[in-house]
């Protein structure tokens, strides 16, 4: 008889597409000022920020 093995690892995937651009009045001329800017959206299945 086969040993049970309680253990069970989930594996997902996650897939990056290229997408349309976004587009700023602002210019990044350095690390602080990318760092400065907070932008945050949603879609049906997830939420996300940058």
């Amino acid at each position: 008889m086969p040993k049970k093995n309680d253990f069970k690892l989930d594996v997902v995937s996650v897939r990056l597409v290229k997408d349309a651009p976004i587009y700023s009045e602002h210019t990044f001329n350095n690390p602080a000022d990318i760092a400065a800017v907070r932008a945050c959206g949603s879609s049906k299945t997830s939420e996300y920020c940058i």
